[in-house]
């Protein structure tokens, strides 16, 4: 519930006279997700962009009772949004883009396969929103080209909590458009009015919906007595993963071992602001200018460092490894291996227990994986037989015994999915109405999984 977009999926469900569906799993897989969904009729999902990603990168089932999803958090990949749309061709798929600042969404989008053909836009404003393209003397931009993005009306926040300089910086009393926030997003309006979104004005990114400012993180380890100089740099595996990749110049005497180095960041950051890969380096790459050459230390990314030789991989190890590498974007050779060393994160350990699960030697938990994340553990965890694994898996009935893990109705419809063949779609709902007034129909569950 400290996600901002819990606002919007609590109150925007409840005020449209809508339930509201929490998973309570401490760590949720893919295909506990979509159990979650079927078993209490969802029809309405947010889904954070990562998580779509993933989700329609495998065509999940969890689509298939779902009436509308929205995403937000990061750019759409058009590559999955058609994939879904064509699988599901019933869904209402809503794009949305907007800061916490601005009350979870400011502009939104029903994205169309036509859509896809290019980038996806961000949409229009909704309603209590206002937004200005100026450029850097705060003038309004012509249509098609690219400007700062600003947002008034009423859905802005009234600042920072305790951070006057930072709420003067970033809320702006405009001479002729009033009070307004800045974004820091660059964004063109096309001739029907519609948003794009390329970027930012800043270094500032965001992963899996978070904010990232490299330069906290650099200060961070700056502040280390065993470093001399760091750099931050986001490393992008694949276009649905990008992970935090940082790399340390040593100070005189001891080497840091990196593993130390973010158990000690985890202790004053927050966890989406460690980075998912530490690597120690003799000196930072320049430009020729003497800036930290950034894109020189994304190469290094994908060169494993040098270690001890790996002993050979049992059977069971190898199909372990290929997963883990398939997943991680680069070779896992040692039955070692530690899946967070090398880059793996909570979303990325949905994915792989899902791969792991379609191994028929192998038992995955997500959890497990994050708490025992070498792959000694994952091996461990595959030596128990099929049918012992499927009583193990099966949850309890309040007597104690054993029930299926999914209605056999629901089955069918998996395996039609995973077939290609398209399931049946959904009873047909009225639309959800902004509105507070006017007659409601029966509650409709909807679920946020930001």
């Amino acid at each position: 519930m400290t996600f901002d977009a819990s606002t919007f999926e609590v109150w925007g469900a409840l005020a449209n006279g809508a339930a509201v569906v929490v998973c309570t799993d401490e760590r949720p897989s893919f295909e506990d997700l979509a159990r979650h969904v079927e078993r209490h009729g969802v029809t309405v999902a947010f889904f954070t962009t990562a998580l779509f990603h993933q989700l329609a990168g495998r065509r999940s089932r969890i689509f298939a009772p779902l009436r509308t999803v929205i995403v937000g958090g990061e750019a759409m990949s058009a590559h999955h949004a058609r994939a879904v749309l064509r699988a599901f061709p019933w869904l209402e798929l809503v794009n949305g883009y907007g800061p916490t600042e601005a009350t979870t969404f400011t502009t939104t989008h029903r994205v169309t396969d036509a859509d896809c053909d290019g980038q996806v836009p961000i949409g229009r404003p909704v309603a209590g929103a206002a937004v200005h393209l100026l450029d850097a003397t705060g003038r309004p931009v012509r249509d098609g080209a690219q400007g700062e993005l600003w947002i008034g009306g009423s859905r802005l926040a009234h600042g920072y909590t305790g951070q006057p300089e930072l709420t003067a910086e970033r809320f702006v009393q405009h001479p002729e458009l009033g009070r307004l926030y800045r974004t820091g997003d660059l964004v063109s309006r096309r001739p029907d009015g519609l948003l794009d979104y390329h970027g930012r004005t800043d270094d500032q990114v965001k992963i899996r919906g978070f904010r990232i400012e490299p330069a906290e993180i650099e200060h961070a380890l700056r502040e280390r007595p065993e470093v001399a100089d760091a750099a931050v740099t986001v490393h992008r595996p694949s276009p649905d993963d990008a992970r935090l990749a940082a790399f340390v110049v040593a100070a005189s005497g001891p080497v840091p071992r990196p593993e130390a180095l973010r158990e000690r960041l985890a202790t004053v950051l927050p966890a989406h602001l460690v980075p998912d890969e530490v690597r120690l380096v003799d000196a930072l790459p320049l430009t020729p200018s003497g800036k930290v050459d950034r894109r020189a230390l994304t190469d290094l990314v994908t060169t494993d460092a040098p270690g001890a030789p790996a002993g050979p991989l049992g059977p069971l190890e190898e199909a372990v490894a290929e997963i883990w590498s398939r997943s991680l974007g680069r070779e896992v050779a040692r039955a070692d291996a530690d899946f967070l060393a090398l880059g793996g994160h909570s979303l990325l350990a949905l994915a792989v227990t899902d791969d792991l699960r379609e191994e028929p030697r192998c038992r995955a938990d997500p959890r497990r994986l994050l708490r025992r994340p070498h792959g000694g553990g994952t091996r461990r965890a595959g030596r128990a037989g099929p049918a012992r694994r499927a009583q193990r898996s099966a949850p309890r009935r309040p007597g104690g015994h054993r029930c299926p893990l999914t209605p056999p109705p629901r089955r069918r419809s998996r395996r039609n999915c995973c077939a290609g063949r398209a399931p049946a779609p959904p009873a047909p709902l009225p639309p959800l109405r902004p509105s507070a007034t006017g007659p409601r129909r029966s509650p409709t569950p909807s679920a946020g999984c930001g």
